[in-house]
């Protein structure tokens, strides 16, 4: 059973103040533009537009005021929209836990492909914590990119919360126009026998049908043909398990 986190206070230097402020905007619409990185408070309400890195999670570096399990909606801009098993969607749910879903959000942690009850997609979905780091030199972010033909998600050293900051995972999914998905991985330390597992795959909420891999491809073609493909369950039944360090370096590709 996950343990409750408990609330603190934490002090906002002067210099960081007025970007903090302008970050009080809902996420609905946010823009990114080319090349412009948006940086996800993980929170539904607010967000900030930076081209400087910064992190502004609202994180102490103890990690004991992280604010955790939850989504933000992000409305594509620049004329992007993404098809996903059947239909266009114009935005996507993003939410701290490592996946996306579209048409609602999704604030589970360490699911089964069989708990999300909406179309979705996971990189790294297992029970992640954005700004849980004791190592205050260091950044844990979430932050997205918007273009005209593609969508990019960048997941920065994100922690699995059983054993923070041991465990760190560095990964990005790329959305594109034609209902193609990539995730590309550079660090992959939760696993089956490490942290909380992994979910990582494609499905379309049906919580049934969905084909399990026997061996990891570089590409899995003809998803949207099913129910979704999903390669690592590791908190359900059937599909492979994952393995620490397994997708690093490695890029997996769903092609509709």
């Amino acid at each position: 059973m996950k343990r409750l986190r408990r609330l603190s206070v934490f002090v906002i230097l002067p210099s960081l103040l007025a970007v903090l402020i302008s970050a009080c905007a809902t996420t609905t619409g946010l823009t990114g533009g080319n090349g412009t990185v948006v940086q996800m408070i993980p929170d539904p309400t607010t967000a900030t537009t930076t081209t400087s890195g910064t992190s502004l999670f609202p994180c102490d570096t103890s990690g004991d005021s992280c604010i955790d399990d939850t989504f933000a909606k992000v409305t594509f801009s620049q004329g992007f929209t993404f098809p996903f098993f059947g239909t266009t969607y114009d935005s996507v749910y993003i939410n701290t836990n490592g996946g996306v879903t579209f048409g609602a959000g999704d604030n589970t942690y360490a699911p089964a492909a069989t708990g999300i009850p909406e179309p979705g997609i996971a990189i790294l979905w297992g029970d992640m914590m954005p700004g849980a780091n004791n190592d205050a030199s260091l950044h844990d972010e979430i932050d997205f990119q918007q273009f005209s033909d593609h969508f990019v998600i960048s997941y920065t050293n994100i922690e699995d919360y059983d054993t923070p900051p041991a465990i760190e995972n560095t990964a990005t999914l790329t959305l594109w126009n034609d209902g193609t998905v990539t995730m590309s991985y550079t660090a992959q330390n939760t696993s089956y026998s490490q942290g909380t597992g992994l979910l990582v795959g494609v499905f379309d909420g049906s919580q049934a049908g969905y084909t399990f891999p026997s061996s990891l491809l570089a590409t899995y073609s003809g998803y949207s043909t099913g129910h979704g493909v999903i390669v690592y369950n590791d908190n359900g039944s059937g599909g492979m398990q994952s393995t620490t360090g397994g997708l690093n370096g490695k890029t997996i590709t769903f092609s509709p």
